[in-house]
């Protein structure tokens, strides 16, 4: 284990004592800090000295948008509300996947983006609606598609 990241898992955990969920956010996101991600083989250790399980810590990286576990430059967030999904929301999911090879829940290679889906963004009149890094984008088609992501090459 890297002597950093050994220090702050040492820090944030006491023996005999159970590390509270602030803390443990906490300990995630300086780790993060230093490594740019959470990846699996930190989850492990932080896992094996908490003593928590490695599912339940993915689902803590997982809840938290500030954490995580592989390391990407953007975050795609396609909505599949009933609105969105009723003007055509799975079929960008669909372009996503064969012609950007871009998968749901998965980084895409080189590390670009990660995508995944979203509930209701709450603006159903404009959708299908997209999300990349915090900035919506309405409207969207195949056409629109391709010029919003070459923008975040």
């Amino acid at each position: 284990m890297e002597e950093q990241i050994r220090e702050i898992i040492e820090y944030y955990t006491k023996e005999g004592e159970t590390i509270s969920q602030e803390d443990l956010v906490n300990m995630l996101r300086e780790i993060q800090d230093v490594k740019g991600c959470i990846p699996a083989a930190v989850q492990k250790q932080v896992a094996e000295v908490t003593k928590m399980k490695e599912t339940f810590l993915a689902a803590v990286i997982k809840r938290y948008p500030s954490l995580k576990a592989e390391n990407y430059r953007h975050e795609i967030q396609i909505c599949v509300g009933a609105g969105c999904s009723a003007k055509g929301s799975y079929d960008l999911l669909k372009i996503l996947e064969k012609k950007w090879k871009i998968r749901q829940g998965e980084v895409s290679e080189g590390g670009r983006f990660y995508l995944r889906t979203s509930g209701c963004m709450k603006q159903c009149a404009k959708g299908p609606n997209m999300m990349i890094d915090g900035t919506v984008y309405h409207h969207v088609t195949e056409e629109s598609l391709g010029e919003i992501l070459k923008a975040y090459r």
